[in-house]
Order: C-alpha cells, then structure tokens, then sequence
C-alpha cells in the first residue's frame, strides 16, 4: 500500500493524514467542505516542525513528511490509485451512510474502506 485518501479532513482526518505521512504513505485530503483540506494542510505544516523537534518523524524532515499530503478538489481525485481510504465524518449515521455509499460507488472494489468510528 502506498496511497491513502483521507475523506473529511477535520481534527480526526488531519491526524490521520500526519499518521500516514509518518509512516511513508502518500496522502490526499478531501472534505465536502471545499476549505477543510487547505486548513488540515495548514494544521500540519505547523504541527510538523514540532515533531520533528521531539524525533516522532521517523528520522525524516518536517519538509519530507509534509510533501506526502495533499489537497484533492474532488472525491474521485482523492480515490485515484487510493488503496486504503480513512472515512471522518461526524457521528451521524445518516452522515455516515451518505458518505460511504459515495465511496463505494467511486473507489476501486479492492480498496479498503475504514471509518474512524
């Protein structure tokens, strides 16, 4: 696995999305909300240096970690060549459900659809 798509980049999303960067994984963000990837990428960049100080970047730079994310406009880009896609979205089933038929619809059948709840 090399690529994972973050759908909903709010706190959760943001922290999954500096999890995978730390360990290697090229990220794309997507939220609904067309401003949530550009304030996750945000987060990160000054977040980052901060565990780079504290050596909790595997030996890799802040620079280095961060280039792995990256915004994604629209879903179906976030999806292309995703192999394991981290759902966050509020903990409303509805919200929920809407959010994965969506996903189902677009991602490849051998990707790995996770949710963080």
């Amino acid at each position: 696995m090399s690529r994972v798509a973050i759908a909903g980049s709010g706190l959760v999303g943001r922290a999954w999305a500096i999890s995978f960067a730390r360990a290697g994984y090229d990220v794309a963000l997507w939220d609904q909300d067309p401003e949530a990837p550009a304030r996750a990428l945000s987060y990160a960049e000054r977040l980052l240096p901060d565990l780079e100080k504290n050596a909790l970047l595997n030996g890799e730079s802040a620079t280095t970690v961060g280039a792995r994310i990256r915004p994604a406009a629209r879903l179906e880009a976030a999806l292309d060549g995703a192999e394991y896609v981290q759902g966050n979205t509020p903990e409303d089933v509805e919200v929920k459900r809407g959010m994965f038929a969506s996903l189902d619809a677009l991602a490849a059948p051998q990707v790995i659809l996770a949710s963080s709840t």
